[in-house]
């Protein structure tokens, strides 16, 4: 952060120490192709893509932490943050980004692209085996059937990277046991109308099948665990 502002870089930091304390303290720390390799880090990317207040002053943007809480109905200062529920809400003169310069999944892409390339320690795909500090990894050679490898993620000039994030996308929607099917047919919908036309001029490999066995000796594969009915 500068003076308090968010960064890419600064967000992307961030990630890479969450994913390094999430090794340390949780035994049942799994990252997923799909959830953890990919929405997991351009979660980050959204937040101050989407989130950044644009003027004719800024026209490319900013975001700060005082306009973060706002968002998030946060008062107070670190570490004696407080939630106020329900006080979520748009900061004042606050502008959204401009309808000329979308973030749409080619941007998310390129912005994931240059964090693993910036930071490849970043990129965790697997977990903890046994306890805490166990993390063992899964090569993506060996996910895709040769197919595909690192290359795809750390090299920031190739294009085709999108052609990882997709395929994941389709081959890895949960099992429709899992799922009411109108849940599982608006993801298949978003799959289709979204994400395969991106990917249609890019002579995406084809993977035959991703191996999900190879993620069976990670206890946090499996795990579920249970909550209170409210989150507050």
């Amino acid at each position: 952060m500068d003076n308090d502002r968010y960064t890419l870089d600064g967000l992307a930091q961030d990630f890479l120490a969450k994913g390094k304390s999430s090794i340390n303290l949780n035994p049942y720390f799994f990252s997923a192709p799909f959830s953890g390799v990919v929405v997991a880090p351009a979660a980050y990317m959204f937040v101050i893509n989407l989130m950044s207040n644009h003027s004719a002053e800024e026209p490319s943007g900013y975001l700060n932490g005082e306009m973060f809480k706002e968002f998030f109905a946060v008062t107070g200062n670190y570490p004696d943050f407080q939630w106020q529920p329900g006080q979520e809400r748009i900061p004042d003169n606050w502008y959204r980004r401009p309808t000329i310069s979308l973030y749409d999944i080619p941007n998310a892409d390129s912005d994931v692209g240059v964090q693993y390339s910036a930071y490849p320690e970043s990129l965790k795909l697997g977990g903890n085996v046994n306890g805490v500090n166990s993390y063992v990894g899964v090569d993506l050679e060996d996910l895709t059937g040769g197919v595909m490898n690192a290359e795809y993620l750390f090299n920031i000039d190739n294009p085709r990277a999108a052609c990882f994030y997709a395929q994941l996308a389709q081959s890895l929607i949960p099992d429709s046991a899992d799922l009411l099917l109108s849940e599982l047919s608006a993801i298949t919908g978003l799959v289709r109308d979204l994400i395969q036309p991106i990917t249609k001029d890019l002579d995406c490999p084809v993977v035959e099948k991703f191996d999900q066995t190879l993620f069976n000796k990670y206890p946090g594969n499996k795990y579920r665990p249970s909550g209170p009915a409210e989150n507050f």
